[in-house]
Formats: structure tokens, C-alpha cells, sequence
């Protein structure tokens, strides 16, 4: 069954039906704001990492699947009254709530997602994208009345607040529906709706969903908005016509804008809802800390600027076309024609977007990966960088040294990152126990993760530029090490592998640092020389041997993390 078709001219593929197998999915965003978005509006947006900073929430397993993501609403008033009823809701993106459109179309960009929907003779564009350089989702919402009759449209927007940590907001409830909280800024031109979960107590950042348009009303409790026995497909302030304006306390947190538009034949309205991210030093997380009155009142300034920079439809627009140049640019740094256009769209267009895709998640978020485990992988980043490098190259050398930087005690890298935490101190989980209970069940994924390993990094130290010599050795060293602590979980024959001699202080550092340490030589002969590594057993209670094919009758002995690991005099490990 065919359910869409490719625009080479726009690059674009368009969705043409929401009832794909399953739900089909858009990154948005380029630097540290990221969102996804499917052909039926759901998906989620989180700041830098996944887990850690996930600022809307999405279930899973969810039943239906793929919904309260993103939800808007149009609803047919039957006057303009403050007493008006609903004719009939549907929503400009088919979910949430599943009423048949007569025309429906999704044009999954790059870089954006476009719905242009009709109902009634009612047609809706919605245009969904993060500018660049800006940590906010912007969704411009265009309503277009194409009857011969005035029409007064409703307009509802919603989002559901994650709080904050991904897993923690979807496993220990007995904490979490205490502590959401929210704040409302009801101004003549907007209403801005806050969310401030655990702000008081220990974060300095904050997020905010708004349009730029007097509203009707709002709600910031999921519970008031959808009422009881209802989901996001019938909610209860939708089908009354009315907000309640309700203010969350603990439970959950959302934040809802409803928009009244009277609409002359022909007549088109545009909306602009913002979904956006504010960190504020910690000295200024307060309106006025000196006002007793003011306690507690978040300081909004930075939230207020980012709002007036796409407060029009004209700033919007501009920002879409910076977007758009900004992706033009970057596909015209490589191509092919080859006569074959299928083969020229696939390298042209597509895969280059996915491999920027790629850098942006390195494959820690997605519809399937949940973003809440690893982080983004340490092998993964490496393979990535060969996707990429030639269009970024110098964010690409800038990926090489935050790789790098996430150094753990030992000499060795953590398996994965978080985004959010800064270089150097990721963890202190050694490598080898996540490479352990990764991969030592499988001798041939044991023997590619080791390999990869040590190929992946080198290549991206070759293809980055690196500014210094000693900055190359330095990184060379340091994915050595990488190679060393991943043999420990390794199941398969012996191979051979050249590695350089890292300095005698550093062994021995390493060796008289720890207080179990017993004191040997550990001496490193010469600069070069060829290791078949021989795991002696993997995991066997609480203890690693691992040595060389020619293992010295010397050695020292170190305990870290609960194992024993002996060093060879010849350098073995």
C-alpha cells in the first residue's frame, strides 16, 4: 500500500494518510533543543539529553499509542457568545482526537513538519520546527475560512509536562504527584504558562508553553482539562466549549491555551505557540529576591526575550528561511548524479540528513530508544563521526574532544554521557564493567565492539583537525586505553593488536593511587610492541585475570571496583 511520496524538489516526503503502520517520525532541532515530531503530531522535546532534561512527556506503550504529545484543537463554535457550544472538534494533525478530515496531508521536512488539513471548509496549516541557535519549538498555525459564512473557531493548544527526569517521572510517582508545579503570567496580548517542578528547591531551569494572542483561557491540570474517564481524544473542557483555568498542584502538570477566532469568508488567522527552555544563573533564578513579596516568583526576563523574537508571523517566517538556508548550505557540500534518481535523492538528500541526525541524537533518542538508558554510546559517537565529518567538520572535532573528555578513573571511558553533564566527570563507572555486562555474552559481538573501538576513534582523530600533535597523541592514548579495558569481556581467540606504551609514571600512578594497591614494578620496555590478549576468565566471581601470550613472572596487583587485575612486567594487563 502506498501512504506518501517523495518531493525532491522541496525535500520532502509527504505523508498522505495518518493511518501509517506506524507512527512516522521527524527530528527537529540542531544544537541542544531537540524535538520529535510524527506524522500525527506525537513525539516529545527534551534539552540536550533525553533522560535528564526531557521537557514534554511520552508514554511508550502507550494505548492508543502516540498520543497527549502535542495536542491542538479546533473547534467549530456555534456563536460567539461567552456561552458558545462546540459544532464539532477535530485536530489540524488527525490525533488527538481521531475526527475524519477531509483532506489531510503531512510533509515530513528537513529540519520541519508541515499538516495541512481541512474540515468543514475549514483549512489549517500548521508548520512545526526549532530555529537555530534557539532552545524553543516553534508551531505556527495558520486558519483559513473557506466558506461563505463567518466562522468562529476555537483554538486549543496543549502540551503535558515531563518532570524533568525521564525515568524517575515515569517510575517513582509517590514523589512526583507532589511536586509538580506551575505558574501563570495572564497578560492583555498573551498567557504564558510556567513550568517550575522543583525550581524552588534545586534546579536553576525552567519551561514555558504560550501563543501570541489574547486568550479565552487556560488550564495547567490535566486533570481539570480532561475530566473524568476522558484522554486527550475527548477532553472535558474541549466538549464544553469552556477553559476552566485551573492551576496545578502537584498531580499533573500541563499547560493548555485556548484562542477564540472569528473568521470573515476567505479569511486567513495565524497563531504562534511557543514550547521553549530557559536556565538562569543561580543568582537570578528570582523576579526580586529582595521582595518579600516576590518570593518564589521565577524570573521570567529571559523566558519574555525569547518569546518577542518569534512573537510575529513575519519573525517566524524569517527564522524558517534562516533554517531552510541553513540545510540547503549544508547538503551542497557533497553530492552525486548519478543518473539514477532513486540512488541521488537516497545520497543527496536523505542519508546525509540522517547522518546529522545521527550526530545530533547519536541514536540515544528515538520512538524505540527511549533516551532514559545509556546516554549517547561511546562507540556509537565514534562510528557516527564517519557520517558526518565532511559537512561539520569543525563540530565534528569538537564531538572528538567531548568524546575524549568523559575520562574515568583508570585511564579508561565511561560506556556512555549525558549530555548535560560537563566533560571529565561523567562517571565513575569504569568502561570494562558496562563493556562486560554488554557484549561478553556474545564472543563475536565481543570481538567487533573491541575492534570498532579501536578503528572508529582512530579514523575520527585522522579525519577531525586537530590543532596540535600532542593533542592527537594525547587522544590516541586515551582510546588505547579504550581497547585495553574492553579485552577484559572478551570471549574470542587470541588477537594481535600494535598499541603504544603509555609513560611508567602513569602506570604507576595508577597502581600506588589505589589504597589496596601491592606495591611492583610495572615498567613499560620500549615505545612500541604487539599484544595477543588473552582473557584468563571473564567475571568469575569477583575477579579479571587478563595477560599476554607471554606473561611475566612479576607482577603488581590492583583492585578497583570490586576486581583484581594484575599488570605484567612486560606490560601486559
Amino acid at each position: 500500500m502506498r501512504y506518501g511520496h517523495f518531493d525532491d524538489a522541496a525535500k520532502e516526503y509527504v505523508i498522505e494518510t495518518p493511518a501509517t503502520p506506524l507512527p512516522w517520525i521527524n527530528y527537529l532541532g540542531n544544537e541542544d533543543f531537540f524535538s520529535l515530531i510524527s506524522n500525527t503530531g506525537g513525539g516529545y522535546s527534551f534539552y540536550k539529553d533525553a533522560k535528564l532534561r526531557r521537557i514534554t512527556r511520552y508514554r511508550y506503550n502507550n494505548v492508543p499509542a502516540d498520543n497527549g504529545s502535542r495536542c491542538y484543537y479546533l473547534s467549530l463554535m456555534d456563536s460567539d457568545s461567552a456561552d458558545a457550544k462546540p459544532v464539532e472538534t477535530w485536530s489540524p494533525t488527525f490525533l488527538p482526537c481521531k475526527t475524519p478530515l477531509d483532506s489531510y496531508k503531512c510533509r515530513q521536512g528537513i529540519g520541519y513538519t508541515v499538516f495541512e488539513a481541512s474540515k468543514r471548509g475549514i483549512e489549517s496549516k500548521l508548520t512545526a520546527f526549532v530555529p537555530l541557535h534557539t532552545n524553543a519549538e516553534i508551531n505556527r498555525l495558520d486558519v483559513t475560512n473557506t466558506t461563505d459564512e463567518p466562522a468562529v473557531i476555537d483554538v486549543t493548544g496543549s502540551v503535558e509536562w515531563c518532570l524533568w527526569n525521564a525515568a524517575d517521572d515515569s517510575s517513582n510517582f509517590q514523589r512526583n504527584l507532589s511536586t509538580g508545579e506551575v505558574e501563570i503570567e495572564r497578560e492583555t496580548d498573551a498567557t504564558p504558562l510556567y513550568h517550575k517542578t522543583e525550581f524552588k528547591e534545586r534546579r536553576n531551569h525552567y519551561a514555558f508553553y504560550g501563543v501570541n494572542a489574547p486568550v479565552v483561557g487556560f488550564d495547567t491540570s490535566r486533570d481539570e482539562f480532561l475530566g473524568q474517564f476522558n484522554g486527550w481524544d475527548t477532553p472535558q473542557v474541549i466538549a464544553e466549549g469552556k477553559a476552566h483555568d485551573s492551576v496545578a498542584h502537584g498531580w499533573f502538570p500541563i499547560a493548555a491555551n485556548r484562542v477564540r477566532l472569528e473568521l470573515q469568508p476567505d479569511e486567513t488567522a495565524s497563531l504562534v505557540f511557543m514550547l521553549g527552555y530557559i536556565e538562569v544563573a543561580k543568582d537570578q533564578k528570582w523576579e526580586d529576591p529582595n521582595d518579600p513579596a516576590k518570593v518564589g516568583i521565577i524570573n521570567k526576563k529571559p523566558a519574555h526575550e525569547l518569546f518577542r523574537r518569534f512573537a510575529t508571523v513575519e519573525q517566524v517566517e524569517a527564522a524558517l528561511k534562516e533554517l531552510n538556508s541553513y540545510w540547503s548550505e549544508l547538503l551542497t557540500t557533497y553530492s552525486v548524479d548519478s543518473g539514477d534518481e532513486k540512488l541521488d535523492r537516497m545520497v543527496n538528500i536523505w542519508h546525509q540528513y540522517q547522518c546529522m541526525v545521527t550526530f545530533n541524537m547519536s541514536r540515544s533518542a528515538s520512538y524505540y530508544e527511549s533516551g532514559m538508558g545509556r546516554g549517547m554510546g561511546f562507540r556509537d559517537s565514534n562510528q557516527d563521526l564517519l557520517g558526518f565529518v565532511h559537512l561539520i567538520p569543525e563540530r565534528a572535532r569538537e564531538r572528538i574532544i567531548d568524546i575524549a573528555s568523559c575520562k574515568v578513573m583508570l585511564m579508561s571511558f565511561s560506556a556512555w554521557a549525558a549530555s548535560v553533564l560537563p566533560r571529565a566527570c561523567a562517571t565513575t563507572l569504569d568502561a570494562s564493567v558496562c563493556i562486560m555486562a554488554r557484549v561478553s555474552r556474545c564472543p563475536t559481538l565481543s570481538w567487533m565492539s573491541r575492534a570498532m573501538r579501536v578503528r572508529s576513534f582512530n579514523v575520527a582523530m585522522r579525519t577531525a583537525m586537530l590543532r596540535s600533535s600532542a593533542e592527537l597523541e594525547s587522544l590516541a592514548a586515551r582510546s588505547r586505553a579504550v581497547a585495553r579495558r574492553s579485552s577484559y569481556a572478551c570471549r574470542h581467540a587470541p588477537a594481535r593488536f600494535t598499541i603504544p606504551r603509555l609513560p611508567v609514571p602513569s602506570m604507576k600512578a595508577m597502581m600506588h593511587s589505589n589504597t589496596n594497591a601491592q606495591t611492583g614494578a610495572a615498567a613499560w620496555p620500549g615505545t612500541m610492541a604487539e599484544f595477543a590478549w588473552i582473557p584468563s576468565m571473564v567475571c568469575k566471581g569477583r575477579r579479571i585475570q587478563a595477560g599476554t601470550h607471554d606473561n611475566a613472572a612479576h607482577h603488581a596487583k590492583t583492585r578497583y571496583g570490586g576486581f583484581i587485575v594484575q599488570a605484567g612486567a612486560d606490560g601486559g594487563i
